[in-house]
Parts: C-alpha cells; sequence; structure tokens
C-alpha cells in the first residue's frame, strides 16, 4: 500500500493540474469570444470564415509553442485544431 505522503502528493498535484485545467477554459473562452468579433468583420467584409493560411499559421505557432514546452507536437495541433473549430463555430455563429 503506497504511503500517505504519496497520496497526498498526488492529490496536490491534481489539485495544481484542476487550476490550470480552469485557466486554459478561461483563456480557450477568451479567444473564442474574439473569434466571434473576427466572424462580424469577415461578415461585414463579405469574406470566409475559414482562411487556410492563417489556420496554417495557428498550427506552426502552436508547433513551435509545443517544442518549447515538451509537448509533443500532435498533441499541440490537436489543441490548435479543436480551438480552431470551436473558432470557425462562432464565426459562422452557429
Amino acid at each position: 500500500m503506497p504511503e500517505i505522503s504519496f497520496i497526498l502528493r498526488i492529490e496536490e498535484l491534481r489539485r495544481d493540474i484542476s487550476a490550470i485545467d480552469a485557466e486554459i477554459v478561461s483563456l480557450a473562452g477568451k479567444r473564442s469570444a474574439i473569434a466571434a468579433e473576427i466572424g462580424r468583420l469577415k461578415a461585414e467584409a463579405g469574406l470566409d470564415v475559414v482562411d487556410p493560411k492563417r489556420e496554417e499559421e495557428v498550427k506552426a505557432c502552436y508547433r513551435k509553442g509545443a517544442a518549447e514546452a515538451g509537448l509533443s507536437p500532435a498533441c499541440a495541433e490537436a489543441l490548435a485544431e479543436v480551438l480552431m473549430e470551436e473558432g470557425r463555430r462562432v464565426q459562422r455563429n452557429e
């Protein structure tokens, strides 16, 4: 049976993860609000929601950030795709 100190440390680390998760969700919400504003401006200008060049720039930024943070490129790209999909959704007013 694990020592109590290991269990307490695991609980402490899980609290840290929960706090980080809350920050991630908050930042994703802020990103979504900005994407919605971009969508309004694109609609007024008659532009398409999807901008392949910009999406590739975002993915490249995530890949670079992943390398610097010790995160796998696949994980970074998956995060970028999820957030970009949410951006496209709010830009379409869905």
